[in-house]
């Protein structure tokens, strides 16, 4: 009966996904559908950021041999902070989003400078000021259980909020 009705709220995540045009993974162990409700949500403004990157006021934040540091606006409401930083072979690209002023969504993405393949990827979702969910490479799911999404959890806030008040000052 369990497996049943777990089967029944995958189904339902992703006819939500479905009809939404915004596909989301979600881990049916740890799931809610009210998180993977709010993870549409989120897909769904990232997705007309990156659609609308065009249109936004971008704001050189650092900048130097090894990366740099962007922020792009929508008006004076920060939507995006883009980091790449290039260290040992490997350039690691962040994409922060912002939404209220608050996070959202942050993506890192490391690939091989040589070879350009992918050798990392995270993708985290946000609801007030706190990680719901958390992806690694390969499309693995932490579990917001464990110590170790509790101290990441806390981590991204504090990392975000930093982020973002530096971008405003500028």
């Amino acid at each position: 009966m369990k497996k049943l009705v777990l089967t029944i709220c995958i189904c339902f995540y992703f006819i939500i996904a479905a009809n939404s045009q915004t596909a989301v993974m979600v881990d049916p162990k740890n799931t809610s559908i009210e998180s993977a409700q709010k993870m549409i949500g989120i897909s769904k403004i990232t997705e007309a950021i990156k659609l609308n990157i065009g249109t936004l006021k971008k704001v050189e934040i650092q900048k130097d041999i090894l990366g740099y540091k962007e922020a792009y606006f929508k008006t004076n409401s920060l939507q995006l902070i883009k980091v790449l930083v290039k260290d040992n072979g490997i350039e690691k690209l962040i994409e922060w989003y912002y939404a209220e002023g608050k996070l959202i969504y942050s993506e890192a993405n490391w690939t091989d400078i040589t070879t350009k393949k992918a050798v990392n990827k995270v993708q985290c979702y946000f609801d007030k000021d706190h990680l719901i969910t958390w992806i690694d490479f390969g499309n693995k799911f932490l579990d917001p259980n464990s110590l170790e999404f509790k101290e990441r959890d806390s981590q991204m806030d504090v990392y975000g909020k930093k982020l973002y008040d530096e971008a405003m000052k500028k």
